[in-house]
């Protein structure tokens, strides 16, 4: 896809077709803050909703568009004024990673940190095309996941601030079933 595509090709039918059954209903309850759990000390942080940043990086974070560099060919997220390979100024064109595919190089999954359905996984991505990307991996399942596991990119709801009412997105990683 890359370069001028920003429309990712997984429609609503092959999300829907791909999603992971959510049996408890207490959990969707508490996603949905239709029920208010407590959910202890580390869940109090304040998530404060930066929406000059969102204005800002609006293409890099709806669309997942990065840079790829005129000059040596290197792809990279997030699009800096430098190329991270080449360092040529002012080199970037637009890619696209939303439909970009890569492997999981490195992951953790973190029991000790507030998370909604724990534990969360974070992991380094080694995209197909070169570029390497700390990313959250969702949807992990009780499988599991391993170095070398496929991942694809996903639109997911990132933090959501209750107390101003707004939801923040970014790109998340999600195995390939």
């Amino acid at each position: 896809m890359g370069e001028g595509s920003h429309r990712p090709a997984t429609g609503l039918a092959k999300s829907i077709a791909a999603r992971i059954a959510e049996t408890s209903h207490l959990k969707m309850a508490s996603f949905e803050g239709e029920i208010d759990l407590e959910w202890g000390m580390r869940a109090e942080t304040d998530v404060k909703a930066a929406l000059t940043q969102h204005y800002l990086s609006a293409d890099q974070i709806n669309a997942f568009v990065g840079g790829r560099c005129k000059v040596c060919n290197t792809v990279q997220f997030p699009r800096l004024p430098n190329c991270v390979s080449c360092a040529s100024p002012d080199s970037q064109t637009p890619f696209n990673f939303a439909d970009e595919l890569g492997q999981v190089a490195t992951f953790s999954a973190d029991w000790l940190q507030f998370y909604l359905a724990p534990p969360p996984y974070v992991g380094l991505v080694q995209f197909d095309v070169g570029s390497r990307l700390l990313m959250e991996i969702v949807e992990v399942g009780a499988a599991g996941i391993d170095v070398g596991t496929r991942l694809s990119m996903q639109f997911r709801i990132k933090a959501r601030d209750r107390k101003r009412h707004y939801s923040r997105y970014f790109w998340k990683a999600v195995p390939v079933r």
